[in-house]
């Protein structure tokens, strides 16, 4: 069987189908001589590993690579390098070939065809030169481990200036991609273009949807059956799917489509169209846009940073309608107009900051267009145009949220002592002295903010004022601050320590709930409550008010505890508590066994611990030991089916009820250091079970005569 192929010199073409299907062919060599070379050149080569080309060619025709599955070299090591005279790469050039790596592309090529890479399934790495103008339909589509284009940064995509269309699909389920830069050169990006790009955090884009062109009046779907949706959606550019209904009310969103407001199409049923808007995408970059589109971001709500460039004009109607996770937006001096309820349900929107600030042109605004925002927004405007704003037809329907942009000193919004917004950038932030109150959402979405300082001032941390501070890795509480509110740092996955001073009375539900990063927090003697869910989700979370790893110290100022507050903090070895359960309470029930605090369910589910009939408790699995500071009275079930509790301490109790330590076969030691001895239910172990108990050594006696403890082993504590 024919293998290895060298051409002689002298030939100056390869024609159509030259080698179409010699799946025999594993290299070839071919003169400098061939100027030119057919269309399926080399079409089906499975075995065809390594190909030497010319440097005359200029072109790599259609197919003439398509489906050599094995072809890891043209031209190169292990590497295809295109030469430096081709200015044009043909429909599936290389389409299939499935062991393709490394691409590289000459700085005079102008043109990569229709699917000329599409499914080159282990290519990671290429470049695509500023010579490029055009990128075909399909052409990188399904190159499911690209990972890099014109860039040294793993998932980053960069694309010249210089280029001017992308084509439909062009890089479709490109799935490990995490950042994508498209120059302002570009003028048309073709339907689907990222259709699949599912780990996309970050795109910088010249303008919304497929050209610059921008409508005004909120688009309609065009037919029954899919066939591209609207140019002037964001969501164009990752394609979509038709939506059937028989009614004309508007669809929801999924977590895979997204429905952007469009009008139906009426025929037998109701037709919408919804687009693979992908979950993961974040942040926003629009860099040379005349306009934003009416629905251009409709019910984007991934979103949480959008920058609109200088030299936009309109913002028109529904154009963030329901981005709720956008918490500041910048409208440049240019915009002239905003269309009606263009921001209205951005529900964490809490700063706008309007440039322009021409008394005689102010930026026009339709109706209802900051309606169901937070109440704390707050609008800056230009000082100058501060009066005529807040009597402006429609603007002064927000005249109370309205301030001049030098209410802003450093970043820090602040009114009679409280921080209402912080617009700032830096990366530590300590809060100014004299500020009493953080407010609600203050900080929310702040991603550069990384070390965070509160003073002796500050005496209440508002709902959510730092949700979401993604970058934020320490805070420093002083011991001014009385109450930490409702969700206040969730989701600061970021966050690794949390120092709290002595003033501390509460922390609300929810407070640090899914700071998956959290590793330790202490704080001061006077805590008195900790809010449900207050430190749920912080997987990672070992020490609170302890020095040993996997220990958590409540503290004997606190006086309740709510559902769940620390639930799947799993990787705890031992807890010092006050009492078992919500609260001191000496009445049985469901709030009061030990494994309250870390959340339940009513049913039967995959580890859980049933302690009350009908409730199931999630009882880290790693947990075998437990101090009990106060609690005088242990109730029914306290430590009920705690099995894999080893060691259990009773500072203060002096009664202790039926089944307290039923299903706790791993109980091996109980200490107990209360001055008299407790009255012990007959029914509070099951069975047999025995377990070494530790009394002070003055109790011994009384503790081998009473008829319940004397089943036991008892021993003096050393």
């Amino acid at each position: 069987m024919l293998t290895s192929i060298t051409l002689n010199e002298g030939i100056t073409a390869i024609y159509t189908y030259a080698f179409y299907n010699c799946d025999g062919l594993t290299e070839i060599t071919i003169p400098e001589s061939v100027a030119s070379i057919g269309t399926y050149g080399f079409y089906g080569c499975d075995n065809l590993v390594k190909v030497t080309l010319p440097s005359k060619l200029t072109a790599i025709s259609d197919y003439m690579f398509s489906n050599c599955s094995s072809l890891t070299s043209v031209n190169g090591d292990s590497e295809v390098i295109i030469g430096v005279n081709v200015t044009s790469i043909g429909t599936s050039a290389f389409g299939g070939c499935t062991s393709i790596i490394k691409v590289t592309l000459p700085n005079g090529l102008t043109e990569i065809g229709g699917s000329a890479f599409s499914g080159a399934t282990s290519l990671t790495q290429i470049n695509i030169p500023a010579s490029v103008t055009s990128i075909g339909e399909s052409a990188f589509s399904n190159c499911g481990n690209l990972i890099r284009i014109n860039s040294e940064t793993d998932g980053k995509v960069i694309l010249q200036e210089g280029l001017t269309s992308i084509g439909n699909f062009a890089f479709r389920n490109l799935g490990k991609i995490t950042e994508v830069v498209v120059p302002n050169s570009v003028t048309s990006i073709g339907q689907g273009a990222f259709q699949g790009c599912n780990s996309l955090v970050k795109m910088t884009l010249p303008f919304v949807g497929g050209s610059r062109s921008t409508t005004t009046s909120t688009p309609s779907t065009a037919s029954s059956s899919w066939n591209g949706g609207s140019q002037y959606l964001f969501g164009y550019i990752f394609g979509g799917a038709i939506y059937s209904r028989n009614s004309s009310s508007k669809p929801s969103s999924t977590d895979i489509l997204i429905y952007q407001g469009e009008n139906y199409y009426r025929s037998s049923y109701y037709y919408y169209n919804r687009y693979y808007i992908p979950s993961s995408l974040r942040e926003i970059v629009i860099t040379d846009a005349t306009g934003i589109s009416a629905n251009a971001f409709y019910n984007c709500t991934m979103l949480t940073s959008v920058t609109l460039n200088e030299g936009i004009t309109a913002i028109n109607t529904y154009a963030f309608y329901n981005c709720a996770n956008i918490a500041e937006i910048v409208i440049s001096s240019s915009v002239e107009s905003i269309g009606n309820y263009a921001f209205q349900k951005c529900s964490l929107l809490q700063t706008v900051q309007v440039l322009r600030g021409d008394v005689l042109s102010l930026t026009s605004l339709g109706s209802n267009v900051f309606d169901s925002t937070p109440a704390t927004l707050l609008i800056l405007v230009p000082d100058d145009a501060y009066s005529a704003y807040i009597t402006a037809a429609n603007w002064s329907t927000y005249a109370d949220k309205i301030r001049p942009a030098s209410a802003s000193e450093d970043g820090f919004i602040i009114e009679n002592g409280v921080l209402l917004h912080y617009i700032g950038t830096a990366e530590t932030v300590t809060i100014p002295a004299g500020v009493t109150s953080i407010g609600d959402y203050a900080f929310a979405h702040n991603y550069t903010l990384k070390q965070l300082i509160i003073g002796n001032d500050v005496v209440t941390i508002g709902d959510y004022a730092f949700y979401q501070c993604l970058s934020l890795q320490s805070v420093v509480i002083g011991d001014s601050v009385q109450t930490i509110e409702s969700f206040a740092f969730e989701q600061c996955i970021s966050l690794q320590s949390v120092v709290i001073g002595e003033g501390i009375q509460t922390i609300a539900r929810y407070a640090f709930y899914g700071c998956a990063s959290l590793q330790s927090v202490a704080y001061g003697s006077n805590l008195q409550s900790i809010g449900e869910y207050a430190f749920a989700d912080c997987p990672a979370l070992s020490m609170i008010n302890s020095e040993n790893p996997n220990t958590f110290c409540i503290g004997d100022s606190v006086t309740s505890i709510g559902v769940a507050a620390f639930m799947g903090c799993n990787s705890l070895h031992s807890i010092v508590l006050p009492f078992v359960g919500a609260d001191g309470t000496a009445t049985a029930g469901y709030t009061q066994v030990f494994g309250y605090i870390f959340g339940y369910t009513t049913s039967n589910t995959a580890g859980t611990i049933e302690q009350v009939s009908g409730y199931y408790y999630y009882i880290p699995a790693s947990l075998t030991s437990v101090v009990i500071t106060q609690e005088t009275a242990l109730v029914e079930n306290a430590f009920t089916g705690c099995a894999n509790i080893a060691l259990i301490e009773l500072n203060a109790v002096q009664s202790i009820a039926d089944y307290v330590f039923y299903g706790c076969d791993g109980l091996v030691s109980l200490t107990i250091r209360a001055q008299t001895v407790p009255a012990l239910s007959d029914n509070a172990f099951n069975g047999e079970k025995t377990v070494t108990v530790y009394v002070s050594a003055g109790f011994v006696g009384q503790y081998q005569a009473d008829e319940q403890w004397n089943k036991h082993s008892i021993t003096a504590i050393s």
